[in-house]
């Protein structure tokens, strides 16, 4: 039973952590210019927010566990370092969760069931399929595998890229050309 609510702690971390990516865009101008693939390439690698140190106030999840619908939020914090602080609750306020993670390992502190799980991260976060560095792929951080010809050009505001395959697994992804961002 305890390893099931670690599961969940850590899907919902991620979930929030996706879902919040869009606190932390900025809406630029509706209007996109199809320039080259390569300068568009450059301006969404400038624009990964991997690199800086950042805070998402208000974390909003919903989701449908056995057909009973839920509702967490939280706040997540990330330095320059590449750790990132986690703090889930409920909608009372209560903090049920913090999940703190940086490049060697994870801690999660379910405060609820006082249950305290430390890991290294390769070994945590690949149970889930995911490397360390692919948690930024919920931020919309472009990987710099990426290269000009694995993107084509923007039509209607999108640019789709080609399978890139990496890991074990292969990513495709899309460019929000207004935002220079990945979505």
């Amino acid at each position: 039973m305890p390893g099931k609510i670690v599961k969940v702690l850590v899907i919902t971390g991620l979930l929030i952590v996706l879902n919040g990516c869009a606190a932390s865009r900025k809406n630029l101008n509706n209007e996109y210019s199809n320039e080259s693939k390569s300068r568009l390439l450059m301006k969404v690698k400038d624009n990964n927010i991997g690199k800086e140190s950042f805070t998402i106030q208000k974390i909003s999840v919903n989701y449908d566990l056995n057909g009973e619908k839920r509702k967490l939020t939280g706040n997540l914090k990330h330095n320059n370092n590449g750790d990132i602080l986690l703090s889930i609750r409920i909608p009372g306020g209560i903090e049920v969760a913090r999940i703190y993670l940086d490049k060697d390992s994870v801690r999660i502190n379910d405060r609820l069931n006082k249950i305290y799980r430390y890991g290294k991260a390769d070994k945590i976060i690949g149970k889930f399929g995911l490397n360390y560095e692919d948690v930024y792929l919920l931020f919309g951080d472009l990987p710099e595998i990426f290269c000009e010809s694995d993107i084509g050009l923007c039509e209607n505001g999108i640019s789709e890229s080609r399978d890139r395959y990496f890991s074990s697994y292969s990513i495709r992804t899309k460019i929000n050309c207004n935002e220079k961002k990945g979505c």
